[in-house]
């Protein structure tokens, strides 16, 4: 019987894409609260502030070392 064993790429592009495709899910589902919110000022906030750390992690992708 052959057995696989997935291994962990801890590499620096990885760790870059991981930050990028978190950012863009963060970032998207921002957008759709938004949309959502309607007349809601506090989910409004929430989905600003959402955006705001999308904008973060992203900022993390593009400084990492």
């Amino acid at each position: 019987m052959k057995t696989t064993q997935k291994t962990n790429n801890y590499n620096r592009s990885s760790l870059v894409k991981r930050l990028l495709a978190t950012s863009k899910s963060m970032k998207k589902t921002a957008e759709h609260m938004e949309y959502f919110a309607g007349f809601d000022e506090k989910f409004k906030l929430h989905s600003r502030e959402l955006s705001g750390a999308a904008e973060t992690v992203r900022n993390w992708a593009e400084s990492c070392p």
